[in-house]
C-alpha cells in the first residue's frame, strides 16, 4: 500500500528526540503527557469537550452540513497544537472538507497531511504499519476515517488482541489517535457496534440528530472526574456555524431528562384550560391548535396541552400532533385533554401513535392539571414516529363497515379485524345473544343502531351476533344497550361475552362452519325491504296493554318497524340486567378504558 502522491516530512521540531523516542518503543521511558485537546464543542459540561491523549478515541457523524463544520473546527483546533495526518479513503468528503481555507493553507504548509487509501477495508494492523511510509511521524495527531470499524478479526479473542494492542500503540504517542466513522444511517447503530468492541475505546462518542435537534451522544468517556456513560447534550450553532451546548442533558438509554432550559415551560390551548385565568408560573396560553405550533418552533423539553375538541375535529388534532412530534426531540410532551367529547379508545391509542404523550380525561379537575403535567416533566416519548400520519393512523381505524352482514362475511370481517389490530393494544367485544322463543329474528335485527363503523351484527338459528369494535371489557352491557332500540331483556334470553382474539375464534368457528356450508339465512334482502335507511332514528316500540286480570302474561314486544309511531311508550325505565349462559373474563385494557360511545373517533 502506498500514499496517492508524494508527501513532505513534517518538520522535525515536532518529533521526541531519536534517543527518547527509541527508549518509549522499548518500553524503557514514557512519552510526555500533553495536555487534553478541545472537541470543537464549546460548553459541554462533565469533560466531555476534551480529546484525550495517547489514548484511541472513536468518534461518529451523519452527513449532514452540521457535521461537516464541526469536523473542520476539530482539524482547525488539532492544527492549532501540533501537525495532524489526515488518513481516508473517500477523495470526494476530503476534497469538500478542504473547501476550507484554514485547513488548504495547512496543507500546504505541510502542517496537515491527507493519505487517500486505496482500499476502504484495509486492516488496522497493516495501516499503522505503513503509515511511516506514508509521512507519518511521532508526536503527529492521527485522524482515520473509515466507513465501518477497523477492528475485525475472526475471533472475539483475535479482535480483542487486536484492540489491547492498538492501546498500547496508543500509549506510546503524545498527540490524539481519532477513527472517525460516518454514519449515513445515523449513530445510533454505530455507537452499539463500537460499544461492542469491549474495553478497546474508553471515548466513544457522534454527533446525532432527533426531530431537528442536535446532539453530541456520548457512549462513554472518561474525564477527570470519573466516566460519563449513556449521555445525551443538546448542541445548536451560532452566528458562525460553531456548535455549542444548548443547556439540554438526558441521561440513559430510556432518555431520562437531566436537564433543559425550557423544562418548565408549559404551552396551553385555551380550550384545553377551559377560560382558566391567572395561570401558574412559566404557562403561556395559544388559541388554538396552529398557535401552539407556533408558539414551540423553538422548544425542546417543554409541555404542549391541546384541547380534544369534537369529533369533526380529530383528523386537525392528529395532524397538530404528528406535526408537533415530527418537528421536536422526544423530550417534548404532547398532551391532550378531552374537552366536547370523549375519544373513543381506539382514537385515543392512535393519538399515541401519532406522538402524544399522554390523553387526560376530562373529569380531571383543571386543580388537578398542574399537578399531572409536573409528574410529567422527565417523560420521553417511548417510540420511533412513524413515516407519515397515515401509516400512524391506519392500525387503529375501523374498516368503514357498520350494521347487518350476513354470517361468513361477519366471520370474515371479525377475523380480519382481531388480525389487523393484534399490535395495537386494541381491544374488543364479541357477543352471542340467544334470542327468546317468541322473537323472530327480523324483528331483533331490526332493533339494531350501529352508528359507529367497526361494530357489525350477524345471526346464525337461534342468535344474534355483535361485535364492538375497540370496545373495552368493562364497557360491553353499556354499550349494547346503546346498539338495540330496545330493552335487551325483551328479545334475548341470554348473552355469551368474549373479549380475548383466540377466545372469539373459537367461540365463532361454528358459525363460520355453519356458514361455509350453506346452512345459515342471509337476511340482507328482508332487512333491505323493511328498512332501507339504516340510520333511520329508532321507532318507538309497542306498548304492552294493561289487563285486568293480573295473571295475564303481557304481549310480546314487537318489531319497531310495525308498530303505529303514535302509540305511547310503555318500556319500563328499569331494565333487569341480561342474564349469562357464560361470563367472559374482562381484563382492564389500561388505567382508564375509553367509554365506546358514538361518533367515528369520539364517544358522544
Amino acid at each position: 500500500m502506498s500514499p496517492t502522491s508524494a508527501l513532505p516530512l513534517f518538520p522535525a521540531s515536532h518529533a521526541m528526540p531519536p534517543l527518547r523516542r527509541l527508549g518509549v518503543r522499548l518500553g524503557l521511558a514514557r512519552p510526555p503527557v500533553a495536555a487534553p485537546v478541545p472537541l470543537g464543542l464549546a460548553q459541554l459540561p462533565d469533560g466531555v469537550d476534551q480529546l484525550p491523549v495517547g489514548q484511541p478515541v472513536a468518534l461518529c457523524w451523519p452527513p449532514m452540513a452540521a457535521a461537516q463544520r464541526w469536523l473542520t473546527r476539530l482539524l482547525l483546533t488539532l492544527l492549532e497544537r501540533q501537525p495532524v495526518m489526515l488518513v481516508a479513503h473517500d477523495a470526494g468528503w476530503v476534497d469538500t472538507l478542504l473547501g476550507d481555507s484554514g485547513l488548504e493553507a495547512a496543507r500546504e504548509q505541510g502542517r496537515l497531511k491527507v493519505w487517500l487509501l486505496a482500499r476502504p477495508d484495509v486492516a488496522l494492523p497493516e495501516l499503522l504499519d505503513e503509515l511511516p511510509l506514508a509521512g507519518w511521524e511521532e508526536g503527529q495527531a492521527l485522524f482515520l476515517v473509515s466507513p465501518q470499524p477497523l477492528l475485525r478479526a475472526p475471533t472475539v479473542q483475535a479482535c480483542l488482541r487486536q484492540g489491547a494492542a492498538l492501546q498500547r500503540w496508543c500509549a506510546q504517542r503524545n498527540a490524539p489517535v481519532i477513527f472517525g466513522h460516518p454514519a449515513p444511517d445515523g449513530v445510533g447503530p454505530l455507537l452499539a457496534a463500537l460499544h461492542g468492541l469491549g474495553d478497546t475505546f474508553e471515548h466513544i462518542a457522534g454527533l446525532g440528530l432527533d426531530a431537528g435537534q442536535l446532539l453530541w451522544w456520548v457512549d462513554r468517556w472518561n474525564t477527570a472526574t470519573g466516566p460519563v456513560l449513556q449521555h445525551r447534550y443538546g448542541l445548536q450553532a451560532d452566528a458562525e456555524g460553531a456548535l455549542a451546548y444548548n443547556g439540554l442533558e438526558v441521561q440513559g438509554q430510556d432518555l431520562t431528562l437531566m436537564s433543559a432550559p425550557d423544562a418548565l415551560r408549559v404551552i396551553a390551548t385555551e380550550e384545553a384550560l377551559g377560560g382558566l385565568r391567572g395561570l401558574p408560573p412559566g404557562w403561556q396560553m395559544v388559541a388554538d391548535w396552529s398557535a401552539a405550533v407556533a408558539a414551540a418552533h423553538d422548544c425542546q423539553a417543554a409541555t404542549v396541552l391541546l384541547h380534544a375538541g369534537a369529533a369533526s375535529d380529530f383528523p386537525a388534532l392528529a395532524e397538530t400532533v404528528y406535526t408537533l412530534r415530527q418537528q421536536h426531540p422526544r423530550l417534548l410532551k404532547i398532551l391532550v385533554r378531552e374537552t366536547h367529547d370523549k375519544l373513543r379508545a381506539h382514537a385515543e391509542l392512535a393519538l399515541g401513535a401519532a406522538g402524544a404523550n399522554r390523553v387526560i380525561y376530562r373529569e380531571l379537575e383543571l386543580s388537578r392539571l398542574e399537578r399531572q403535567i409536573d409528574g410529567l416533566r422527565s417523560a420521553v416519548y417511548p417510540q420511533p414516529l412513524p413515516a407519515t400520519l397515515a401509516e400512524a393512523l391506519a392500525p387503529f381505524q375501523p374498516d368503514p363497515v357498520r350494521g347487518y352482514l350476513p354470517p361468513q362475511a361477519f366471520c370474515t370481517q371479525v377475523r380480519h379485524t382481531l388480525q389487523r389490530s393484534a399490535a395495537t393494544g386494541l381491544s374488543h367485544v364479541l357477543v352471542r345473544l340467544l334470542l327468546q322463543n317468541h322473537v323472530p329474528h327480523l324483528d331483533a335485527l331490526r332493533a339494531v343502531r350501529t352508528q359507529r363503523d367497526g361494530d357489525v351484527v350477524t345471526a346464525d338459528e337461534r342468535s344474534l351476533w355483535v361485535f364492538l369494535y375497540g370496545c373495552a371489557p368493562t364497557t360491553a352491557e353499556a354499550t349494547l344497550e346503546r346498539v338495540f332500540a330496545l330493552p335487551l331483556t325483551e328479545l334475548f334470553a341470554s348473552s355469551v361475552i368474549d373479549t380475548t382474539p383466540d377466545g372469539m375464534l373459537n367461540l365463532l368457528e361454528p358459525v363460520a362452519q355453519a356458514a361455509r356450508l350453506g346452512r345459515l339465512t342471509d337476511h340482507s334482502l328482508a332487512l333491505a325491504t323493511l328498512r332501507p335507511d339504516d340510520a333511520a332514528p329508532a321507532a318507538t316500540p309497542a306498548p304492552v296493554t294493561a289487563s285486568p286480570q293480573p295473571a295475564a302474561p303481557p304481549r310480546p314486544a314487537l318489531a319497531p318497524a310495525l308498530l303505529p309511531r303514535e302509540q305511547p311508550n310503555p318500556m319500563p325505565t328499569v331494565r333487569p340486567r341480561l342474564p349469562r349462559l357464560r361470563p367472559a373474563p374482562m381484563p382492564a385494557r389500561g388505567p382508564r378504558p375509553a367509554p365506546h360511545e358514538e361518533g367515528a373517533w369520539h364517544a358522544a
